[in-house]
């Protein structure tokens, strides 16, 4: 096992407050929008024994992160005071295409402009630690349909964008209607801004919510609208969404443990300043209508020893996510390579196996709150403490699809 030291992102639409409150530690008046627990290049973790980042170790000792030689997962603690951008992710050989046609016309690494960060997918899995929203996937026209109506009958119209954009949806074009707000002018400026003030006469409403919060922020941008076109999931904590491939989405509000592939390739398609490139995200991004893709929890007894424990196994083999409160008992982490996040309390950890023999690695160790470790492949470890809570991302052999309902 190896403590680490993790880096918190200052991104400008995080919390202030929520991280250091949840995990300990100063709260600078700055935004602190994810804590990034993993090997990522971009800000690997540090092992502190060591001295060196967790990418490094990476690559000294591939044995440690199992078949692959890779650690092939990102943890994040995630604080959104703002609404993210919409966005889309790959699929594995999107990605590597998209990855290499850029690095053969030259674009730089770190070019703003620049679309795939790496040749990696990027699924991803939210877990609530508060109640937490977002928009997933687009949803059934007609919903959309009725939500739109009823803002702008309640406004002064939305011109022709508005007529324009109906006339798509009763005709199931959910591709042309997404994709035609995105494309679209100051005519959609001004659809926007009818949606606002008919938000403004109809507060009670969930689309008036979304509106309304979104606009806060990003003004008249065309996302406003596209927002009415997708779901709106509301988590209460520990329920969990997964987002495959091509799902678009953005998150709201809330704060959650995140879980991906190791990937930070992002399409985004409005409600950011960032680069937005809409004809690569329309080859990418799925059109079809589906229902919000919350993820069911399994209530686990066979790892434990009379404690509350709940698994999350989303439809991949990259990762999973055990969430844990023990309380004068003991139970047994899934074996590395993994990351354990302490989120309460105090927790001894001791390894009872290991099959490599790795530099300075520790067979016992005791974690506060806000710490956390790295657990190389096929080491075995067991956690004991008292009124604690752990979150382990690990690497899952066994893949389920997911229900889509809440658990």
């Amino acid at each position: 096992m190896y403590l680490l030291a993790n880096t918190i992102q200052p991104y400008a639409w995080g919390s202030t407050d929520a991280i250091p409150k949840l995990l300990g530690g100063e709260i600078t008046g700055k935004p602190q929008a994810e804590l990034w627990l993993g090997a990522h290049p971009l800000a690997p973790s540090q092992l502190v024994s060591l001295g060196i980042g967790l990418d490094e170790f990476e690559k000294a000792h591939p044995e440690a992160m199992g078949p692959s030689g890779k650690l092939p997962f990102l943890m994040k603690v995630l604080a959104a005071a703002e609404p993210l951008s919409l966005q889309v992710h790959p699929n594995l050989e999107q990605a590597k295409a998209g990855f290499a046609e850029e690095d053969a016309r030259g674009v730089a690494k770190d070019d703003p402009a620049r679309n795939y960060k790496d040749a990696n997918h990027k699924p991803e899995m939210l877990v609530a630690l508060t109640d937490f929203s977002a928009l997933s996937g687009l949803r059934d026209p007609q919903a959309a349909i009725a939500d739109i109506e009823m803002l702008l009958g309640a406004a002064a119209g939305g011109g022709e964008e508005g007529r324009k954009l109906l006339k798509r949806l009763r005709a199931g074009e959910l591709e042309d209607a997404f994709l035609g707000l995105l494309r679209g002018g100051e005519g959609v400026r001004e659809l926007v801004r009818a949606l606002i003030e008919g938000a403004g006469a109809k507060p009670q409403t969930q689309a008036a919510q979304t509106v309304t919060f979104i606009s806060e922020f990003h003004g008249d941008d065309p996302g406003v609208a596209a927002a009415l076109l997708l779901n709106r999931v509301d988590l209460k904590p520990r329920q969990a969404v997964f987002l495959g491939a091509g799902n678009i989405h953005a998150y709201l509000h809330g704060l959650g443990i995140e879980l991906m592939a190791n990937s930070d390739n992002v399409l985004r398609a409005g409600l950011t300043p960032k680069h937005i490139d809409i004809d690569e995200l329309a080859k990418i991004a799925s059109f079809e209508p589906v229902p919000p893709p919350v993820l069911p929890h399994d209530d686990m007894d066979y790892f434990t020893e009379g404690l509350v424990e709940y698994a999350y196994r989303p439809a991949t083999v990259e990762f999973q996510l055990w969430d844990s409160r023990l309380s004068d008992s003991r139970t047994r982490i899934p074996p590395g390579p993994a990351i354990l996040l302490v989120l309460k309390g105090e927790v001894r950890l001791s390894t009872t196996r290991a099959r490599f023999a790795l530099p300075e690695s520790a067979t016992e160790l005791t974690l506060t709150r806000g710490q956390s470790v790295f657990i190389a492949a096929e080491e075995y470890v067991e956690a004991a403490g008292a009124d604690c809570r752990i979150a382990v991302s690990s690497v899952d052999p066994r893949p389920r699809a997911f229900a889509g309902r809440v658990s």
